[in-house]
């Protein structure tokens, strides 16, 4: 079964790495053949128009290749709103590889975005290299987000014409580390943790083959953490041209600015362009 994006978002502006993200943009609108939608925030005025026409008319895009939408407000609010309406199933928007610890608290609009985007969002690491997803990392879990995650990377590393694809399994056994603690025997630790990653990798196996994902291949890579951080550890050295996560759709409240969501602290430090799958 095919899982693609029928309806593709780009939140434009007017800032130098525009031109780059249309490109992507228009380039995953090709994989997928799918209905591009612009989202500008600002007004809709004679001189934004001209720009806007200027941008489009370099790139070469007829009437027919896009839907503009225009708005006023709160850009994170506004284009969350354009989002649910037009019923727009993948949004793409670029990010600062770094954002400072004001950003952190305040919330910058990427971040808004990565957190309460109603439909998959991939954010791109700036700048922007404009290329193909030749290495792309997956973070699975075994619920149904964790299994659309994973159809969605196998389609995408298909139509970028990868012949194999990275799976990434962070699990934690909760009490192992306190075991640890009152035996001080790291050999019995290691040989525990041994263990059960040779069983999750095996879970993962029987996960994947459910799936019957053909003409591809398939490395499992089982990391024992938790929060994603030690998983973030092995994406950071292996430096993909994707990651894709599965995140369930985020309400927004005044608390969670000051506790992060799970995978919150990816986002300080990009460590690639990121899918988040929802």
């Amino acid at each position: 079964m095919e899982i693609g994006f029928q309806k593709i978002g780009l939140a434009f502006n007017f800032t130098p790495t525009s031109k780059d993200l249309l490109q992507e943009a228009l380039r995953i609108q090709k994989l997928f053949s799918s209905r591009l939608y612009l989202i500008h925030i600002g007004k809709d005025d004679e001189n934004y128009n001209k720009m806007l026409n200027d941008v489009l008319k370099e790139m070469k895009l007829k009437e027919n290749d896009y839907e503009l939408i225009w708005s006023d407000g709160d850009p994170a609010t506004e284009i969350i709103k354009t989002c649910s309406e037009q019923e727009i199933e993948l949004l793409l928007a670029g990010a600062l590889e770094k954002e400072n610890i004001i950003k952190f608290y305040i919330g910058s609009v990427a971040r808004k975005l990565m957190k309460y985007s109603p439909c998959s969002i991939l954010i791109y690491k700036i700048p922007i290299i404009i290329k193909p997803f030749r290495k792309i990392f997956v973070s699975i879990d075994y619920s149904p987000l964790g299994e659309k995650a994973m159809q969605i990377a196998y389609q995408l590393a298909i139509k970028e014409g990868n012949p194999s694809l990275d799976v990434v399994r962070e699990f934690y056994i909760p009490g192992l580390t306190a075991t640890l603690q009152d035996s001080c025997d790291v050999g019995q630790f290691e040989n525990m943790i041994e263990k059960a990653t040779k069983e999750e990798e095996e879970k993962t196996r029987v996960f994947l083959n459910e799936l019957n994902l053909q003409n591809i291949n398939i490395d499992i890579h089982c990391i024992y953490g938790k929060e994603k951080r030690a998983e973030r550890n092995f994406v950071d050295e292996n430096s993909p041209d994707l990651y894709i996560i599965p995140s369930k759709i985020k309400k927004p409240t005044l608390w969670e600015r000051f506790l992060p969501m799970e995978t919150e602290h990816i986002f300080e430090d990009l460590p690639s362009n990121i899918l988040i799958v929802r």
